[in-house]
């Protein structure tokens, strides 16, 4: 045996050689999953059944695994210390078996697919299951068509064991972790401990269970969902709970899905970029994250399809979703799983707009009081109200001008400025009506103006029953009730008791747009 290549230049040798197609049909898979197997153990060693479990699972072919248990146990009836021979054996056995498993046969070969020699020797020495397994094949059918050089390629195989290439990932926590959580508002959080502790239930945060299914928050638009999972994600000791990092994306109505993908890919140590598609980086992070402990939150979904990309979670993983359309939190969540996020109580509402503006609390509470209560204690029209008043109601006179010019008038409620700027809206500084108005958007032009009629009901507690809704839209009452439907699917009317409201400052926006429209 020559010892004049290095052991680099002959594993580029056999990288250069590989390619996808050669490892699509049964034989190819049955390689593939008894190459990687081999890989748990030890040169010499036998396959304890508990690898092969975890690597099954790593690579989603659990089918597999009651065939390839029968295949070891033949197998361990005649042991070898010679891998290369139990490699051939193994594959042989388990070959006929697979060939009716066409659909495994093409999900091996779209990932492989999307790689390239290259791409491939950076996975295996990070350690990704199928990659290793890949090698592993090659270089058995290296053996296949070039028997003299045995000898060689075995040696090959024992350099990438002593190399300690693990198949498994690091699972040590290290501070490369991602923690892309945003920071949680200057003022605090206000009125949401019982929602956090319900969520940490949830997402089992002091249980070390398994396969926990996602949660999603659903509720209105300004109602505090962003800032209840910003407060979810950066909760006291959460790195301990999720050592592997807080991964989070805000999509909005018109996301870049595959440039939120290669975000997350880059924090998790993963170059994207060669893959073709979204559905390919879906699955590639998929299999980074398969065996890690992180919370993955997916923020402003309004897409259920793209809500869906970013599902790549392994067992260990916990995943919160955030809409404010009930069929998204449907199609992403099972119904059991979705939480309803409400308005904050009287007390805390007051308690959060006296930290924006105390001087204005404190030199008229009941006025304070009754602005909350016209904001129907909703956290972003308190935060955006606290923020304008502290800027501009800096003398007495002032002061009380503007809070009363709130309380009486609708269009400056709705004017209120949000200084952040958001994904979803262009305006750097869009009002409170721009960011309601994005649920309302979403509608049909008749459904828009039947939003717009029903302010002549009020908020609460004026509310309505369907035949009311049916004589004020001049329908009948199906028609007013589907209508009704995908206002509530929508999150612009909400069922109260055997009847039907909308918050007040929707009922205020129902109204701007009726005088506009004139209807």
């Amino acid at each position: 045996m020559s010892e004049r290549n290095s052991f680099r230049e002959r594993l580029g040798y056999y990288l250069s050689r590989i390619t996808p197609q050669r490892v699509v049909g049964a034989s190819g898979l049955a390689v593939l999953c008894a190459g990687s197997t081999l890989a748990f153990a030890p040169i010499s060693g036998q396959m304890p059944s508990v690898a092969l479990g975890q690597f099954l699972a790593g690579l989603g072919l659990n089918v597999l695994a009651s065939v390839l248990q029968n295949a070891y146990q033949n197998l361990l009836s005649q042991p070898t210390d010679d891998d290369l021979d139990r490699l051939e054996r193994i594959a042989r056995l388990i070959t006929p078996a697979i060939q009716d498993q066409p659909k495994l046969r093409s999900e091996i070969g779209e990932f492989l697919e999307t790689l390239d020699a290259v791409q491939i020797a950076k996975e295996v020495v990070k350690g990704n299951p199928a990659t290793h397994g890949w090698l592993l094949m090659q270089i058995y059918q290296e053996v296949n068509q070039h028997r003299a050089e045995f000898d060689r390629i075995h040696k090959t195989l024992a350099e990438i064991k002593a190399l300690n290439l693990q198949l498994l990932p690091n699972l040590h926590p290290t501070s490369e972790y991602p923690l892309t959580v945003p920071q949680i508002p200057p003022q605090g959080v206000f009125g949401r401990e019982t929602d956090l502790r319900t969520l940490q239930q949830l997402l089992a945060f002091k249980d070390v269970q398994t396969d926990v299914p996602p949660v999603c928050l659903l509720g209105m638009g300004g109602i505090g969902k962003t800032t209840l999972a910003t407060a979810l994600g950066r909760f006291p000791g959460i790195t301990q709970v999720f050592p592997h990092g807080i991964l989070w994306t805000e999509l909005g109505p018109k996301p870049i899905i595959r440039l939120r993908l290669d975000e997350w890919g880059k924090q998790v140590g993963l170059d994207l970029a060669p893959l073709p598609d979204e559905e390919a980086c879906s699955r590639r992070l998929r299999d980074a994250l398969y065996h890690r402990h992180a919370l993955i939150i997916v923020d402003d979904v309004w897409d259920s399809a793209a809500g869906q990309l970013f599902k790549v979670g392994g067992p260990n993983c916990r995943m919160l979703f955030v809409t404010r359309e009930l069929p998204i939190a449907n199609d992403l969540v099972t119904p059991n799983r979705i939480y309803r996020v409400n308005t904050i109580s009287p007390a805390a509402a007051l308690a959060f707009l006296r930290t924006l503006a105390p001087h204005v609390v404190s030199t008229d509470e009941s006025a304070a009081k009754l602005l909350c209560k016209k904001l129907e204690f909703l956290p972003l029209a308190i935060t955006l109200a606290g923020r304008y008043l502290a800027n501009e109601a800096l003398t007495h006179r002032r002061k009380k001008m503007l809070v009363q010019g709130l309380l009486s008038s609708a269009d400056e409620r709705l004017a209120l400025p949000q200084f952040e700027n958001r994904l979803s809206i262009e305006d750097a500084r869009p009002s409170l009506r721009a960011i309601l108005g994005l649920s309302v958007e979403r509608l049909d032009h008749i459904d828009q103006e039947r939003f717009a009629m029903l302010s002549v009901f009020g908020s609460e507690p004026l509310s309505w029953k369907e035949s009311a809704a049916a004589f004020l839209w001049d329908c009948n009452e199906d028609e007013a009730d589907a209508t009704i439907t995908r206002l509530i699917q929508h999150g612009l009317v909400e069922q109260w008791k055997d009847r039907y409201r909308m918050h007040a400052l929707f009922a205020d926006y129902a109204y701007v747009l009726r005088e506009e429209w004139k209807l």
